[in-house]
């Protein structure tokens, strides 16, 4: 699509937590059981709907790819960050608290943030994955484990996912109001970058005026 609006997403979150499972469904393929660990990254295009188009990169979860997730994180649109319903524990949270960390510091290299201007924060989505394989039997434990880390860390929001009983379809409905949020937040910053940039030229230009 020549006039889509395209956004650069990394996919991060520890090893056998999905992420790979999910972005291949994304891309229309069937769930493979028998997936086997990313080595460095995996990348997929990805027509949400709504004329937007992600350039997702599936990053590896294991700590020896860290140096390549943080490269791959410099210049993101946003974030997905995944966990396996099964491992949403105290770990899970200091995982999801440092991985936060890295992302919004990785995206910010080289950005100098002038007074004056909106909120740079990557947004980033808390993806729930494998819900398939869990009994939710606390009544919400799931949901109340999002919400606690969204409300925490300032996140954009999250979703719950099975790749495996869940179609395409579905998961593309989950995933487009992010995407949408995204292209907003991307023409707020870029006008106010605009305006600002503006003004100091302005500034410059009357300072120079003898």
């Amino acid at each position: 699509m020549e006039n889509s609006k395209k956004l650069k997403i990394v996919i991060v979150g520890p090893p056998a937590s999905g992420k790979t499972c999910f972005l291949e469904r994304l891309l229309g393929k069937k769930f493979n059981s028998e997936s086997i660990s990313t080595i460095g990254v995996n990348f997929g295009i990805v027509e949400v709907g709504g004329n937007i188009q992600l350039n997702v990169w599936d990053a590896a979860g294991s700590d020896h790819y860290q140096k390549i997730i943080e490269y791959y994180l410099r210049g993101i649109d946003a974030a997905i960050v995944m966990l396996a319903c099964d491992t949403l524990d105290w770990d899970a949270k200091d995982y999801i608290r440092n991985i936060v960390s890295t992302i919004r510091s990785k995206k910010n290299d080289g950005l100098k943030k002038m007074k004056g201007i909106p909120d740079f924060t990557v947004p980033i989505l808390l993806v729930c994955s494998k819900t398939d394989t869990c009994k939710d039997e606390s009544g919400g434990s799931m949901e109340t484990f999002c919400e606690s880390m969204v409300k925490e860390l300032n996140l954009h929001s999250y979703v719950l996912t099975s790749s495996k009983t869940m179609s395409r379809h579905t998961l593309l409905e989950k995933l487009y109001p992010f995407a949408k949020h995204i292209c907003i937040k991307n023409v707020s910053a870029t006008s106010a970058l605009t305006s600002k940039t503006t003004q100091l030229a302005m500034a410059n230009k009357c300072c120079t005026i003898s």
